[in-house]
């Protein structure tokens, strides 16, 4: 393994003060961010932190998330991961995967002072040559039969020079054999670990009862004052499955939105669960869906239809205590402007907004990995270069947006997860993962490229509430 590090100084960022600093008002304990942060210091080896400490490390992690950004562009096709060390509290520092790291790449990134929390470390593979050889392993242990039943997950691992592969056995002989041509031709090691969690679920498209006709929404065809954001609740059916991700534009100027191609069928008409109906209204046709059987892609676009106001936000909900709660569910109190787009950060913090589930935090556990996922009638498949965190999800909150919550910026759409409390995200589950949970994204980027669409973006002064994770801003 390489492990030569350019190491900065870490301390100037922090003196010279953080552009969004926030108090603990912003993000008071019991809040999801602040609890997701706590929880990601604790599992870093920081037992004991203070209020101030876990605010400091949230500021800094959203000034590292922009600077990350920053150098994505700079190194372009040579980066394999971006990654937060979170093992000192309020002091994260940034660790870059660069291959092909050069001495100009080092003399350009120590000339800025703002980079001396960044540490750049080599790597033998870029982003590309990785998902490459993830996914001839994924694809080669799927192919088996037996061995499909018992793989679960896997991605490289710079730090050790590995591709991890996940499985529910002890018994990894057969894996070797099929995997050694592999290991051969690129020269890789594999290393097995042992996860006994179950396969991630992609929820049934069920519709219940036949769709009902167009005339019978008639009544409630009320567009002209209707306005729609991410995470609200969508069906192509008579009863909310799904969650709206990101409102976009097409190349002709028509608005819409992305969701998860599970729940959209191409053709389907998306309708919208409104807050002044119990009944839904038809809002767009879906243009594009793919589902990710056999192609490892899951998300979809929907071309709106006239009369809805297609803001670039997302709703935010306060935890709702339990899943089929359609018409007492807490609506959504608060909508978050969307101002850019970010790249996945492993181990920086995190947030996703569902109807069913509310507001959930956690961190990224993995930034681009492969995934066994099944659906509700047993279909399995695997999801390629996805985004994996410990947030909780449930059914219904697939399609939904994750973002980073302090900088406003748009990180992937939920597609599959697992719920450590069942068909619940419980207060203490719901914040910062806990053992059991798990949810996968697709990220914005991918679906966006190949979707060939663009994402609604807001601009305007910054206000207070709009990085405030407390209750007090859910209104």
């Amino acid at each position: 393994m390489l492990n030569k590090s350019i190491l900065f100084s870490t301390i100037a960022l922090f003196a010279s003060g953080l552009t969004h600093a926030q108090n603990i008002s912003t993000y008071p304990p019991g809040s999801p961010l602040y609890e997701a942060a706590k929880e990601n210091l604790s599992n870093s080896g920081n037992k004991e932190v203070s209020d101030e400490q876990i605010i400091q490390h949230i500021n800094a992690s959203t000034e590292l998330t922009k600077i990350n950004t920053e150098l994505i562009e700079y190194f372009s096709d040579r980066i394999l991961e971006s990654s937060l060390d979170n093992s000192r509290a309020g002091l994260p520092m940034l660790k870059i995967y660069v291959k092909d790291l050069t001495s100009d790449d080092i003399k350009y990134v120590y000339s800025f002072k703002k980079y001396e929390l960044i540490q750049l470390q080599y790597t033998r593979f870029s982003k590309t040559e990785a998902e490459k050889i993830n996914r001839l392993i994924a694809e080669s242990l799927f192919k088996d039969e037996e061995l499909s039943k018992v793989i679960r997950s896997g991605y490289y691992d710079p730090e050790t020079d590995n591709f991890i592969v996940k499985i529910a056995t002890d018994k990894t002989q057969q894996f070797d054999k099929i995997l050694k041509p592999i290991q051969e031709k690129y020269k890789i090691n594999i290393k097995y670990l042992k996860d006994k969690s179950n396969i991630l679920t992609i929820p049934d498209n069920k519709t219940g009862e036949a769709q009902e006709k167009e005339n019978e929404f008639s009544n409630y065809l009320k567009l002209g004052g209707l306005e729609v954001t991410g995470a609200l609740p969508i069906s192509n059916g008579n009863g909310p499955n799904c969650t709206i991700g990101f409102t976009i534009t097409h190349p002709d100027g028509t608005d819409g939105f992305l969701t998860a191609g599970h729940c959209l069928n191409t053709g389907d008409n998306a309708r919208l669960f409104p807050q002044t109906s119990l009944s839904y209204v038809p809002i767009g046709v879906t243009g594009y869906s793919s589902n990710g059987w056999g192609n490892g892609n899951d998300y979809a676009r929907v071309l709106a239809q006239p009369g809805a106001t297609y803001l670039p936000r997302v709703s935010r909900y306060g935890n709702t205590g339990s899943f089929r709660t359609y018409y007492d569910y807490a609506w959504g109190r608060y909508s978050k402007p969307i101002r850019t787009v970010v790249a996945p950060v492993k181990n920086n913090l995190m947030c996703k907004t569902g109807f069913p589930s509310g507001e959930t935090c956690g961190s990224i556990t993995n930034t681009s990995t492969w995934a066994q996922v099944s659906s509700s009638w047993g279909i399995p498949s695997i999801v390629y270069n996805i985004i994996e965190t410990n947030a909780c999800a449930i059914v219904g909150d697939s399609g939904g947006p994750a973002y980073d919550l302090n900088a406003s910026g748009a990180l992937g759409i939920v597609i599959a997860g697992n719920s450590a409390s069942g068909d619940v995200c419980r207060p203490g589950a719901v914040v910062g993962g806990g053992s059991g949970n798990k949810t996968i994204l697709v990220p914005i980027m991918t679906a966006l490229t190949k979707l060939g669409v663009n994402i609604k973006l807001h601009s305007g002064a910054m206000t207070f509430d709009e990085n405030c994770s407390a209750p007090v801003c859910m209104k």
